[in-house]
Formats: structure tokens, sequence, C-alpha cells
């Protein structure tokens, strides 16, 4: 099934200083059958002309994802995903070197024939000023066997590491070269 997407966009550009001018957006993206869905985003971009140049102050973005399905990008990512997904934050700073700051949660995650019973919460944490070009934190939530994730990224945006824990176990990934490093220690396969 090809999934439906509505958008809206809106934007400003007040004219009163055309010194000091700033492009205002505000989006809003929902599946078209799940009512309850939607991406939200506000957004602000100062901007102003230096000797015939366009230039760019500091970007503050907004961002709120209402229990989104996951299942309708089965189509477009050729993967079996499920559970539905929530998040908010912010994404902030100079262009070139943008902060980002969410949180989210994720409730019973799938993929594949491997689904999680569970609500994992955790965090996404970029600064590229900080030599962070992204960790991903999760534990799960109210579960009966508690479990964590991590994972951190390089510069370019691909997996550098990544490690999952359950039943005193631990699976991990590591990036060495072109390819990655599997190691697994007691990890259990059982209650998954």
């Amino acid at each position: 099934m090809i999934a439906s997407f509505i958008a809206s966009l809106d934007g400003v550009i007040p004219l009163e200083n055309p010194r000091k001018l700033s492009v205002e957006v505000s989006s809003q993206i929902k599946l078209r059958d799940v009512e309850t869905s939607g991406l939200s985003i506000y957004a602000k971009l100062p901007i102003w002309f230096k000797e015939r140049k366009l230039l760019t102050g500091d970007l503050n973005a907004i961002l709120d994802l209402e229990s989104f399905p996951l299942s309708p990008f089965n189509y477009y990512l050729k993967q079996n995903l499920g559970g539905t997904i929530s998040s908010n934050g912010s994404i902030q700073g100079p262009i070139n070197s943008l902060e980002t700051k969410l949180a989210f949660s994720l409730q019973n995650p799938q993929y594949s024939g491997i689904r999680l019973q569970e609500k994992w919460e955790g965090s996404f944490v970029r600064s590229p000023v900080k030599s962070n070009w992204g960790k991903l934190r999760m534990k799960s939530s109210g579960a009966s066997v508690p479990s964590k994730l991590f994972a951190n990224f390089n510069k370019t945006g691909s997996l550098e590491e990544l490690g999952f824990d359950r039943l005193g176990g631990r699976i991990s990934l590591k990036s060495q070269a072109s390819s990655y490093k599997w190691t697994a220690k007691r990890f259990r396969l059982d209650r998954i």
C-alpha cells in the first residue's frame, strides 16, 4: 500500500526593516487516512544582503511529531516496519553547523520479523561545534525486560558504532575502514 500524505506550508518574509529580514516558515505533514498523525515544523532564519551577497543567521526550528505510524514507509524503504514514533525538539545554529536535540519514543517497534512489544524512549543529539556528529540513546520503558540501545554517527552521517544491551548480554557493531565488525556476548534471543 502506498502512503498518501497531506502537506501544508506557510511562509512570511516581513519587509518592515530591509536591513534585517527573516524567513518564517510553518509546515504540517500528515498521513491522509490517519487524523492523529502529523509533523509540525516552525522555523525562522534571519537573512540579509551584504556586498550583493545573501547571508544567513542562525536557524531556529522547532519540530513536533505526533504518534506517527511507521508502516506507511514500507513501500518507500522496501522494509517491513511497524510501530509508532513520536518526537519533539529543535534544530538550531548556523546552516553549516546545525545543532540537533530531539526527544522521541517508539511504541511496539518492529523490523522485519522482530517486534518488541514495549515502549522505547530516548534522544538524538548532534553538536558539530563539540565534534559530536550524532548520538542516539534509547532505553525500554516499563518493559519486563530492561534494554538499552545506543548509536554514534560520524561526520558524514554514517553509523560509527551501535550497541544493544538486553538480558545481561550485548550485540555491538563497530565501523572499521569499509566494513563493520559484529560482536555478540551473552545476548539472548528469547522474549523478542
